[in-house]
C-alpha cells in the first residue's frame, strides 16, 4: 500500500478531472494540472482521489470512508483511472 500525501502547497481546482461514471477524463482540468501547481478531484461510488501531477507522474491519493487507502500513480490519467477502478470498483 502506497501511502504518499499530497503537497500542501497545491491548490484545489473546481470540477472533477475524472469520472467513473462515464469513464471521461475533463481535458481543460487534465490541462491546468500540467500548468498550475493544482489538484482536482475524481469522485467515485466506492472512494473519492485527489489527484495531481508531479515530475510527469499524476498521482492519485484515494480515501475510502475519509481513511487514507493508497496513493496509485501511473504516467498518464487514462493509465490512472483504469488502476483505481480495478482496484477499488468503476462505478
Amino acid at each position: 500500500m502506497k501511502m504518499i500525501t499530497k503537497p500542501e502547497n497545491k491548490t484545489n481546482l473546481i470540477g472533477d478531472v475524472m469520472s467513473n461514471f462515464d469513464g471521461e477524463i475533463d481535458t481543460e482540468i487534465a490541462e491546468k494540472l500540467k500548468e498550475e501547481n493544482s489538484y482536482a478531484d475524481y469522485p467515485a461510488w466506492n472512494f473519492h482521489a485527489n489527484v495531481w501531477l508531479k515530475d510527469g507522474i499524476y498521482y492519485a491519493l484515494v480515501r475510502r470512508y475519509h481513511n487514507h487507502e493508497s496513493t496509485e500513480q501511473a504516467e498518464t490519467l487514462e493509465e490512472l483511472m483504469v488502476i483505481c477502478r480495478e482496484e477499488y470498483g468503476s462505478c
